[in-house]
């Protein structure tokens, strides 16, 4: 999901690189994200007591 803005272009410096990964980043919503890694199989989350 982060390599979408980042391929087939050059960047300069690893900065560069590292501020337009760090943008889609923070773009990413929890509904964007959770079809891709909210598996049936993993366990679900524990709420201590």
């Amino acid at each position: 999901m982060v390599d979408e803005p980042v391929a087939n272009r050059h960047f300069a410096t690893l900065d560069d690189l590292d501020a337009v990964v760090a943008e889609r980043c923070r773009r990413l919503d929890a509904a964007t994200i959770q079809p891709h890694t909210n598996f049936h199989w993993w366990p679900n989350p524990v709420q201590p007591s």
